[in-house]
């Protein structure tokens, strides 16, 4: 049985199996985390389902995130995660994250056969850097000092369309042993976009199309 929130932003909110004292925090949290994004993103809708779901769950940040519709988000939250102080950061950027989304309209089932996967990477690699920059968290997607070879991955993703193995790109590379492929890359694309157009925030970026946000880039 779902509980539900109610206050000025009306939030309703499902759970997992999560600890009382965890669920009495994101109560509070919640319906503060909104109305944050809300300033910075008026799109964002009044009223939001959240519902907790752990398939989405990123193991090394205890959180995770899908947008599911136009204004229904899943978090991810796991009971296990012992710093909770560090989860709740995570779990308020992974909120922001798919918030943003929301307003790129980027929201349900897309993978691979739908998309290109530099649209992948740029809807992605943005919403983190709003993620990162908005909330102060440090997620290891966001991080892509690790790929040396940047211009060369970009310039692959840029060939490779939309049949593409979005596990491989997005998630895991056995092969280089390489994770979060598109969105490190979407995240050097978009501080590209915000170094080359200093007039524009994070916040433009998010009603921004494919074709004029690599534009943007070049």
């Amino acid at each position: 049985m779902g509980l539900e929130l109610y206050n000025s932003s009306m939030i309703k909110v499902s759970y997992v199996e999560i600890s009382q004292k965890d669920k009495s925090r994101i109560e509070v949290a919640l319906p503060i985390w909104l109305q944050e994004v809300r300033e910075l993103l008026p799109q964002v809708p009044e009223v939001i389902e959240v519902i907790f779901d752990n398939q989405y769950l990123i193991k090394i940040t205890g959180t995770g995130g899908f947008a599911l519709d136009k204004d229904k988000i899943a978090l991810a939250f796991d009971p296990a995660f012992t710093n909770k102080n560090l989860q709740f950061n995570n779990l308020r950027g992974s909120f922001y994250h798919e918030c943003f989304h929301l307003v790129q309209g980027w929201v349900g089932g897309v993978a691979g056969g739908e998309i290109s996967a530099i649209e992948d990477a740029l809807m992605e690699g943005s919403a983190t850097v709003f993620e990162r920059e908005r909330t102060g968290t440090k997620p290891p997607w966001s991080d892509y000092s690790d790929i040396k070879n940047i211009d060369e991955k970009l310039a692959t993703i840029k060939e490779l369309g939309a049949n593409y193995d979005w596990q491989k790109w997005k998630f895991y590379d056995p092969e280089t042993n390489t994770r979060w492929i598109l969105y490190k890359v979407g995240v050097y694309l978009t501080e590209k976009i915000l170094d080359n157009n200093p007039e524009l925030t994070i916040e433009d970026v998010a009603g921004m199309k494919v074709a004029g946000m690599l534009d943007a880039a070049d």
